[in-house]
């Protein structure tokens, strides 16, 4: 098995964009499977990489805006150059106010108040 770097996650979101919300990227084989193979089981790296190409291709011609909602402790706040780098339009929204009960430590966690 596979398993996918943290360097390739926005390239994998923004590929999921484009195939399954915007319909603009058609991939050569079927994503989802019975097996439930993960992207980088189903495709070569080169296809993959193919296919991150056509979806950049895709967010360069209809500067269409991703938003990102982004929660406390999340991988993704490490990947905030990497998103810089796609030509599209962006956001990134941290929690400003949250409250929750973390069943780990029986505790509640709030920030903001």
């Amino acid at each position: 098995m596979i398993i996918p770097t943290i360097e390739n996650t926005i390239d994998d979101i923004y590929l999921m964009v484009a195939v399954y919300i915007l319909k603009l990227v058609l991939p050569p084989k079927e994503l989802y499977n019975a097996e439930r193979e993960s992207l980088y089981e189903i495709f070569t790296e080169e296809e993959r990489k193919s296919l991150y190409k056509q979806s950049m291709d895709v967010f360069q011609s209809t500067h269409i805006k991703v938003v990102f909602n982004i929660l406390d402790d999340s991988h993704l706040l490490g990947l905030l150059e990497q998103i810089k780098c796609f030509p599209n339009d962006f956001e990134v929204t941290l929690p400003a106010l949250k409250k929750e009960y973390n069943a780990w430590s029986n505790t509640i966690i709030t920030k903001g108040f």
